[in-house]
Order: C-alpha cells, then structure tokens, then sequence
C-alpha cells in the first residue's frame, strides 16, 4: 500500500496500526512499538483529534502495552481512545465506546482496583 499510496495515507496508516497490533500478539514488541507509532503519528496529520480511526489506532497502542502487561500505558491509550470516540459519536451508543469501557474495565480489574472495574464494565 506505501508503494501505491505514499507515506501521509489513511490506509497505509490502518495498515501500520493493524500490523501493530499482529507484531503485539507475535511477541515482537519493538516493531509493534514502531508500527503503532508511525501510524498515530500519521493519522494525526490526516484527520482531526475526534476522528474515530485515530481512536481505533489508540485503542490498538492500549492493547499492545496490555499485552506486555503494562497496565499503566495501556490505560491512558484506552482513556485516550474513548475521549477520540466521545468526541466523534458524543452521547450516542457506539460499539467501539462500549470496547473502550470494557478495556478499561479489564485494566483496572489487572490493576485490582475493582471498583473503578465495576465502573467501566
């Protein structure tokens, strides 16, 4: 997709963001790292703050650093992810809200804080 559409485009970033997230579950975190941040980097140059792919894209950067059982980072990429989609859907229902919440009701039942796990969930 790079060779076809150049560094600066949504689809060349989903790929990054989506091969992020396949290095994470392969164990190869350094280049999860790599690919989650060229993807962010670049859909923030695309779309706007709200845009529900950034969202997506931070929700997969939580999932790596859960993966490596870093429930700090993971939550503030979750926490990021769910302002993202806030801001997009506002009060309406949208799966990828309910995603969020859910990811950060299962960071906080890691953490044990299984009061603000409740919460989430």
């Amino acid at each position: 997709r790079k060779k076809l559409f150049g560094d600066k485009n949504p689809e060349v970033a989903s790929t990054y963001c989506n091969l992020g997230l396949a290095h994470s579950s392969m164990g190869t975190f350094d280049k999860a790292h790599f690919c989650i941040k060229r993807a962010m980097d670049t859909m923030k140059e695309i779309y706007n703050e709200n845009h529900p792919k950034l969202g997506n894209c931070y929700m997969n950067a939580g999932s790596i650093y859960y993966n490596r059982e870093n429930f700090e980072e993971a939550l503030k990429f979750f926490d990021k992810a769910l302002r993202v989609y806030k801001g997009a859907f506002g009060n309406e229902q949208h799966i990828n809200m309910a995603t969020a919440y859910n990811n950060l009701g299962n960071i906080y039942d890691n953490m044990k804080d299984h009061k603000k796990a409740m919460i989430n969930y």
